[in-house]
């Protein structure tokens, strides 16, 4: 990291949620409160070793002193000690033994290595202390209780010794014997070695899984901060990742180091996404994945925490990078059964050789093969994504044996896309046979209600790649693309039919944006450009479209209407031309007239005099007749 340059803030650090000062922590200082008011009252140590104290002044916390411990300097252990203890635990008031034992154990004090009530009440104890406890279960195992064969948790084993009493509900009382041998300050953890660091931060970071187990995730992200804070204080860590976003090469030892620190992040981010705070986890696991992009476990962890934000695009993209890196090859096989089957539901699949087409058929069985198909499809998907989540479980860590759920996110985000899709097949049928019975503008609201639910999925219509061909997605995706390509094909031919041309020439031109190569969508276009006169321009789309389906009858004929509309277009405004020019040729059969001559013109209007004289003068004598 540069110098000047400000270190990476870990938001988990400073979360919404309480700090360091846990729950536990404000009962330790009640605890200090109510130790120092009763300490007011002078009472001899013979009267407080005979007597239940209660500690907390509520009744749920009680000791009794059995041994007193050495009070010479007024000493007791605080928050981050190391103790050396010994305990035994059984329920209150039962005739069976105690059911766990520990001798000389070391445990560092307010981190909850231990039950909460024994946590607290080393705090108000001496060394060589011993004592009597009556634990309220909120101190004990608490709402979720203890069963026979779940771990009791204990310091520093991997699986842990598991219970084998009676049952331990959430209302029942624990009594225990617990004594303080001596304790010391935890060292700084720059003087430990990195093994030593490496042992405390595994420690911490099993114990707080422990206790996520457990429903209890407050208490677990405090142990994890534990951990994060004996595994941060060696250079190269989490915060200076290498320019490439990986981890920097160093030591096996130190390796080891960061790479338990990551595991601790990403359980953190885990427990706070349990505690509902979304924006601390989704920072936590940024982190993680600042050094590790292709983490699995982090990358499932971060599309989980999206969800439950609402940004569901977001999860989608980190789940596919999560399959991207995952590997199987089941899901392979399966892969290529849910292809098939939504090519059958959408029947784009190819028939089988030797075997006559069905005839189409009705709408009731379209409806019931739709969701069979539906149905088939979502088994393919839950059973492959299983099998991948088998296959992470068998190979890697799984803290919290909860990767089961890996599948179903996934399972979740295919089963989205396929219902997009049936709903949207809905629709475009619909829109199909209004369309089929002369109702243009019905056909386009039910087209518009397609699109609506088919543009709901990433990557769709609007995001085409810079070759402009559909960007690489999986197959249930693909096929909601494809679909939508579909419906604008079908609403631009319902728009061109109302005569709306300049929104069906848009609807048209957005498929090809996204497939220019689309037959189907150039013959649109040419018929759309023809009907608005644009006939240079239907040809044009026209003889792209025969040089891809050359083989098309309608292909062949549109480009021959063009071809005969664009020629007689030609040939008009050659004519015109030549008509403007003087210069047009007269019409077959037809000679030009000549000049007339003067003297022609003379004989003409003298003949025409000449006869004029004769209607007057045949008037005037019949005129004169009548007078007479």
């Amino acid at each position: 990291m540069s110098e000047g340059e400000k270190p990476l803030v870990d938001k988990s650090e400073s979360s919404s949620f309480e700090d360091l000062a846990s729950a536990a922590a404000h009962e330790i200082e009640e605890a200090k409160l109510a130790e120092a008011t009763a300490a007011e009252k002078e009472k001899s140590a013979e009267t407080q070793k005979d007597e239940w104290q209660d500690l907390l002044g509520s009744g749920a916390l009680l000791k009794k002193i059995i041994k007193s411990g050495d009070d010479s300097e007024g000493l007791r252990p605080h928050r981050g000690d190391i103790c050396r203890i010994s305990y035994e635990i059984k329920i209150k008031d039962s005739n069976e033994d105690y059911f766990e034992k520990r001798d000389n154990i070391k445990i560092y004090l307010g981190d909850n290595e231990i039950l909460q009530g024994l946590d607290l009440a080393l705090t108000l104890m001496y060394k060589g202390e011993a004592c009597h406890l009556h634990m309220a279960p909120r101190f004990g195992y608490g709402e979720s209780g203890l069963k026979p064969g779940e771990s009791l948790g204990l310091i520093g084993e991997a699986d842990g010794q598991k219970y084998d009493g009676s049952v331990i509900g959430p209302d029942t009382w624990l009594e225990a014997k617990l004594e303080l041998h001596d304790w010391s300050e935890e060292p700084e953890h720059e003087t430990l070695s990195i093994a030593e660091r490496m042992e405390i931060g595994i420690r911490r970071r099993k114990r707080g899984n422990w206790w996520y187990g457990r429903e209890e995730p407050q208490l677990a992200i405090q142990l994890y901060r534990r951990a994060l804070d004996v595994l941060d204080e060696s250079e190269g860590g989490i915060t200076d990742p290498t320019p490439s976003g990986e981890l920097a090469q160093a030591s096996d030892a130190l390796q080891e180091l960061l790479e338990e620190r990551l595991r601790a992040q990403t359980n953190i981010a885990s427990a706070q996404q349990k505690a509902g705070d979304f924006d601390a986890a989704l920072q936590t696991v940024n982190r993680v994945l600042s050094c590790q992009p292709r983490n699995q476990k982090a990358l499932y962890r971060k599309s989980r925490i999206l969800s439950a934000m609402g940004r569901n695009a977001e999860a989608l993209e980190a789940a596919r990078a999560m399959g991207g890196i995952l590997p199987y090859e089941a899901g392979v096989r399966g892969g290529a059964a849910e292809r098939h089957l939504a090519k059958r539901m959408l029947g784009t699949a190819s028939p089988k050789p030797g075997v006559a087409p069905d005839k189409k058929p009705s709408r009731a069985k379209c409806s019931g093969v739709q969701i069979q198909s539906a149905g088939a499809l979502m088994s393919h998907a839950v059973l492959g994504t299983l099998q991948r989540t088998a296959v992470i479980t068998n190979s890697q860590e799984n803290e919290f044996q909860d990767m089961f759920f890996l599948g179903m996110v996934v399972t979740f985000i295919i089963v989205l896309d396929l219902l997009f899709i049936i709903f949207g097949i809905r629709r475009r049928k619909r829109g199909n046979w209004w369309y089929g019975r002369e109702e243009p503008q019905l056909a386009i609201q039910l087209y518009r209600r397609a699109l609506d639910v088919l543009d709901e999925s990433e990557g769709g219509i609007t995001d085409p790649t810079p070759s402009g061909e559909l960007a690489q997605a999986s197959d249930a995706l693909q096929e909601l693309l494809e679909e939508r390509l579909r419906v604008h094909n079908n609403m631009a031919a319902a728009q061109h039919k109302a005569g709306a041309f300049d929104a069906a020439l848009q609807a048209v031109t957005r498929v090809l944006s996204c497939q220019p190569k689309n037959a189907k969508a150039l013959y649109r276009k040419s018929r759309i450009l023809s009907a608005m006169g644009r006939n240079a321009e239907a040809l044009e789309a026209a003889r792209a479209m025969g040089g891809i389906a050359p083989a098309d009858a309608g292909a062949r004929r549109q480009l021959l209407l063009c071809e005969q509309k664009v020629s007689r277009d030609r040939s008009v405004e050659r004519h015109l031309a030549k008509r403007m020019l003087g210069t047009a040729s007269p019409k077959p059969g037809v000679a030009p007239d000549k000049k007339p001559s003067r003297a022609k013109m003379l004989v003409w209007g003298s003949l025409l005099l000449s006869l004029l004289v004769g209607v007057a003068s045949v008037l005037v004598y019949r005129y004169k007749v009548q007078a007479h």
